[in-house]
């Protein structure tokens, strides 16, 4: 016969090992996700810096370029509040894309004095509307499971 304290050992051991490891937290997960997502404009901001570099007319395209890098990182920051929360893919989607607005509407304050900076206001405020709207489809790709690969021999004729 085993000891008591043995058991009881034994009994913390499986105890421990069925706790599912929690989630991080809602609010942690979105500063996550958001700080990822400016890291990830940085770097995209240097590479495609360099590449309108190249090209003939580089002040043409800098707004547009700078929007699709915003919306991409937007996308990734989603995805990643969405895999470390593992909650509601909307909210974490809506934090990371309310924080990405905020932070670029006070950057655009601080850089051009204005919001629209070239665009008309309702322009500006659906450029910055789509940078929630990529953010909550990023966070809806961190849903998707991939299709388990079917057998072969259950495909077969008979």
């Amino acid at each position: 016969m085993k000891s008591k304290a043995s058991q009881r050992s034994i009994h913390k051991k499986i105890k421990a090992k069925s706790k599912p490891k929690s989630p991080v937290g809602f609010l942690k997960s979105s500063a996550i996700g958001a700080l990822a997502a400016v890291a990830i404009l940085i770097l995209l901001g240097f590479l495609l810096s360099y590449i309108l570099y190249m090209t003939d007319d580089p002040g043409r395209y800098i707004t547009p370029i700078a929007f699709c890098a915003l919306y991409i990182a937007a996308l990734a920051g989603g995805n990643l509040a969405l895999r470390l929360n593992r909650v509601s893919p909307l909210l974490c989607g809506l934090s990371v894309g309310a924080i990405l607005t905020v932070l670029t509407f006070l950057l655009s304050l601080t850089v051009n004095y204005t919001l629209s900076s070239g665009y008309t206001i309702s322009g500006a405020l659906g450029l910055r509307l789509a940078i929630i709207v990529c953010s909550v489809i990023g966070a809806y790709t961190g849903t998707v499971k991939k299709e388990a690969k079917r057998n072969s021999y259950k495909h077969k004729k008979r």
